[in-house]
């Protein structure tokens, strides 16, 4: 990995998620993207700034329930298309597992949660029983490349839980597994570092993976011991077929 770039993300690590923002828009504004500020009269959250790249937006939004900032990234066709000139605007919802969903409105009408609005547009019917699963991790996260339709089953089954029972089933099976959990694509904590490659073309995905797996090491004993083991099955009882899938080669790095 090249150290110029993942000393540029270690400089986000232990920060508030506020503190995050901050710095990360102060990189934005120097690369020459102006927030576009909108006010949020009927709000007690504050307003939203959006920041307007060639190929992805980020907006700033105020969480419902505490004083933080949350950072969302999309696509500029959805920006265009639903919340360019006031058309619409997001905003963090609490779900119920307590966790948070971008919904979007207009006029004070719910048109969609974001990541099934973005999923509908690529042309997926999505059913009521269609789910949408974020394959970084991280529900902040709503470009197109980060979602995909699901079932129920396969939605559940893609976290870190699942991980050794789906190797299992690799293992046994030698077929591939669409849905296995990637530690190298998590962005559970690494968003800003997905949002600087995506904005500012800082890294490459490479790099990106490369830094994922190097904050686990760093941050997360647990999560180290847990792949370390993982990656001893891996390599004896895995097809060596699998050996440039992502998956299997973050798993092995540990």
């Amino acid at each position: 990995m090249c150290q110029t770039v993942l000393n540029h993300f270690r400089g986000y690590e232990g920060l508030s998620q506020t503190e995050q923002i901050d710095k990360l828009a102060d990189e934005l504004e120097a690369a020459g993207i102006e927030p576009v500020i909108v006010e949020r009269r009927n709000s007690n959250n504050g307003d939203m700034a959006y920041f307007v790249g060639e190929e992805y937006v980020t907006a700033i939004i105020p969480y419902p329930d505490k004083k933080d900032l949350g950072c969302v990234l999309l696509d500029c066709n959805i920006y265009n298309k639903y919340l360019k000139d006031r058309k619409g605007s997001l905003s963090l919802v609490i779900r119920r597992d307590k966790g948070y969903k971008i919904r979007l409105q207009s006029a004070g009408y719910i048109i969609a949660d974001l990541h099934r609005l973005v999923v509908s547009e690529a042309g997926h019917n999505l059913t009521s029983s269609v789910l949408v699963d974020h394959i970084f991790m991280n529900p902040l996260v709503n470009t197109l490349e980060a979602l995909r339709p699901c079932t129920h089953s396969e939605n559940k089954r893609h976290s870190k839980v699942h991980l050794s029972k789906a190797l299992d089933e690799i293992a046994r099976s030698r077929e591939p597994y669409e849905f296995i959990y990637d530690p190298s694509v998590d962005f559970t904590n690494t968003g800003y570092a997905y949002v600087l490659h995506k904005m500012l073309g800082i890294g490459t995905w490479e790099d990106l993976r490369d830094y994922n797996i190097d904050y686990i090491k760093r941050n997360n004993a647990s999560l180290t011991n847990l792949y370390s083991g993982l990656s001893a099955m891996v390599k004896a009882d895995i097809d060596p077929k699998f050996a440039n899938e992502s998956w299997y080669r973050a798993i092995t790095a540990f």
